[in-house]
């Protein structure tokens, strides 16, 4: 059976000339990159920039990983620091693709970067790598056209907000926010005088949404908060940043697993505080115990969305639908209750993603040079620039 030929999406017809012009350079980009050596994936980006001067400008980056996945670098952030190097009024827009026949979507990291750094309101145009040919040039079979804010909801809260003046914001937003506490728990409190349950109905009143919400009896999602809110005191490397993050979970045994972020001057040897509970959540998983309900705090009682990684972390295990208790900061300081997965709207087609693995493996493996004559495997190209140093492991694999 012939399958069905491609066709260009009817959305190209609604972009401007210029759109046009910055997606025909993004698969030049693309095209013209090395693909990196674990996931052999090209991901590739066009950001549209106006300088310091008041000039448009585009800057384009590609993705690019190491043996080690956590040491690799997405398509976005290659290119993001770059322009801020370079000095800009705006970002204006962001054009991504990758090697995948539909579109892919920013990463956690990279839509969480990019709140910061280009704001919640940047577009984003993101074109399938599966295009038809036209007299112009390749157009895209498929385009999808969001915003970061579209992408990440609850952001960062502190974002854009430097270390000198973030402590006065967090305590302003303290008070802003609907409080989960009695108002005798403050950042010193060991909320002794809470346990007696002389404060029933002060807490049914705060937290009667989340327990209804989540299914959880409001005196758990105290206890949960407040062993959370504890928590943050053991977080004491202000000197690297002074707001202390702590993260929570409750299991439908009435157990609590709290743990506190540990900062790094190194900024990737810093854990997040849910990644600092991961275990606890696998064994818990393993041994058939569900996670009723999941927050992340401040020392000053905000409750705020998983970071980054930890969304991914979350969506990707089995915890996708674990509900994550939060503030809702960027509106009415509510506190709301969401599905971990719902952090993560039209999250990375991971199927899709190890499908064209599996296609570039084979690929390459029928493409591979036979054993010569002399018993010797000739080994294949690598990505690896001419030229550059490599380490000794490949010298005796040569």
């Amino acid at each position: 059976m012939a399958q069905d030929m491609p066709i260009a999406s009817p959305v190209w017809d609604t972009l401007s000339a210029e759109d046009h012009q910055r997606i025909r350079r993004l698969y030049t980009v693309r095209d013209a990159a090395t693909p990196p050596v674990q996931s052999n994936f090209r991901v590739a980006a066009v950001f549209a920039f106006t300088d310091t001067d008041g000039q448009p400008q585009l800057l384009d980056g590609t993705n690019n990983e190491t043996c080690y996945i956590h040491g690799s670098i997405c398509a976005e952030r290659s290119t993001l620091p770059r322009i801020r190097q370079m000095g800009y009024n705006s970002i204006d827009a962001g054009y991504i693709t990758c090697d995948g026949k539909g579109y892919i979507t920013p990463g956690m990291l990279c839509r969480e970067y990019m709140t910061e750094v280009a704001g919640l309101d940047l577009r984003l145009v993101l074109v399938s790598g599966a295009t038809v040919p036209s007299p112009e040039g390749p157009v895209p079979c498929e385009i999808n056209i969001t915003t970061v804010g579209e992408l990440y909801p609850f952001p960062p809260v502190y974002r854009c907000i430097s270390r000198y003046e973030v402590l006065n914001a967090a305590e302003a937003l303290s008070a802003a926010v609907a409080p989960w506490w009695a108002g005798s728990l403050s950042v010193d409190s060991d909320d002794s005088d809470d346990d007696d349950g002389s404060d029933a109905q002060g807490i049914e009143a705060r937290l009667g949404s989340v327990a209804a919400a989540s299914g959880v009896a409001t005196s758990d999602v105290y206890r949960m908060l407040k062993a959370i809110h504890a928590e943050t005191a053991r977080d004491n490397r202000d000197i690297l940043h002074p707001i202390r993050y702590a993260a929570g979970a409750l299991f439908d045994d009435g157990s609590i697993v709290t743990g506190c972020e540990t900062k790094a001057l190194e900024y990737g040897a810093t854990i997040n505080p849910v990644i600092k509970i991961a275990k606890a959540l696998e064994d818990a998983h393993d041994a058939g115990r569900k996670v009723l309900l999941l927050a992340v705090m401040d020392q000053y009682g905000v409750l705020h969305g998983p970071f980054a990684d930890s969304r991914a972390f979350l969506h990707e295990g089995p915890w996708g639908a674990v509900p994550v208790v939060v503030h809702n900061s960027e509106g009415d300081g509510a506190l709301v209750v969401t599905a971990a997965s719902d952090l993560i709207p039209d999250s990375p087609r991971i199927e899709e993603l190890f499908a064209n693995v599996d296609e570039a493996r084979a690929r390459a493996d029928a493409t591979s040079p036979a054993t010569s004559p002399d018993g010797k495997v000739h080994k294949p190209k690598t990505s690896h620039r001419p030229g550059s140093r490599t380490t000794t492991l490949h010298n005796i694999l040569a």
